[in-house]
């Protein structure tokens, strides 16, 4: 008859062979210990060396933060404007004319610390013209009515090691770039025509609204409007009131829109730093320790054992 292996024999086997890999996590954690009493020196010494590398490091100047900004689209289209976006996501350093200081006209020495280039879309979840959110997560569906993805609007993201300064000089490198495709010009100069004749319209009929406001109608009949040569009954203006301050408002939206397309590409406000640094300063100080007391006590080990490792070489 066969042995069987059954889910208790399972279990026992894992037991212990996680028992044995704490007994020996254990063990070495020991070992590490004492070596790291008798050579305190070595130790010391190499984690006092991983520290300085860590704060040099994570310097003020050197560090990485996420830089983002809203871009207001001016004739291009969302999906237009992800096409021309998608080749500084995807520039290549070894092509020639595809790395980010060609694209973007930088130096080389800021151009290498842009990075992870993104773009997300705005979400209108209440259809009224007013961005409430940024789907950072992406529009999976784009039929839900809770997700309606703006058209002119979209939020730009990278990240960026150094500080506010580099940030001002990146911010009119990507203005440049955006608005000097020649499809994207295309789309702009069209966009701008309507809204300066939709402008115009509005502001012709605004002219006409004194004479509009000026005619009168009464609610009765005709023979019952006059009464022994004197005129009864509620008078109306012809255009009703809340027309009129429809039109208002469409004709201050137009004005305002038409103000805002100086150029394809807009920024809303200026680029700016999203929170802290990405590598708190805590955490690495925490991390160098780590290493530098593994890596000191592999040195101290290699000192100690320095004659049985020469022996062995020598084999």
């Amino acid at each position: 008859m066969k042995d069987e292996t059954t889910i208790i024999d399972v279990c026992r086997s894992l037991w212990h062979t996680c028992c044995a890999v704490v007994r020996g996590m254990g063990v070495l954690l020991a070992g590490m210990v004492r070596l790291s009493y008798r050579r305190w020196w070595i130790v010391g010494l190499v984690m006092l060396l991983t520290m300085g590398a860590s704060l040099w490091w994570f310097r003020p100047g050197h560090r990485s933060y996420k830089a983002e900004g809203i871009v207001l689209l001016n004739g291009p289209s969302a999906e237009q404007f992800d096409e021309v976006y998608k080749g500084l996501m995807y520039a290549n350093n070894r092509l020639p004319g595809g790395s980010i200081a060609d694209l973007l006209g930088l130096s080389r020495e800021d151009a290498r610390r842009l990075s992870h280039f993104e773009v997300f879309d705005r979400i209108d979840a209440l259809a009224d013209g007013t961005p409430d959110y940024t789907a950072y997560g992406g529009v999976k569906n784009y039929t839900d009515t809770l997700l309606v993805r703006m058209t002119d609007r979209q939020v730009i993201r990278f990240r960026l090691c150094g500080d506010e300064s580099l940030l001002r000089r990146v911010e009119p490198a990507l203005m440049a770039y955006f608005n000097g495709r020649e499809d994207i010009l295309a789309s702009f100069i069209r966009y701008r025509a309507t809204l300066e004749r939709e402008a115009r319209f509005c502001h012709e009929q605004i002219e006409k609204l004194d004479s509009m406001t000026s005619a009168y109608y009464y609610r009765q009949s005709a023979s019952a409007q006059q009464q022994n040569g004197i005129f009864h009954g509620e008078q109306e203006i012809k255009l009703p009131l809340k027309a009129i301050e429809e039109h208002i408002q469409r004709t201050y939206e137009v004005d305002r829109r038409l103000a805002l397309a100086t150029a394809p590409v807009v920024l809303e406000s200026p680029l700016y730093l999203v929170g802290s640094p990405l590598h708190d300063m805590k955490k690495a100080a925490i991390l160098a320790l780590l290493v530098g007391w593994i890596a000191g006590c592999i040195i101290a080990w290699m000192v100690e054992n320095r004659r049985r490792m020469s022996e062995w070489l020598k084999q």
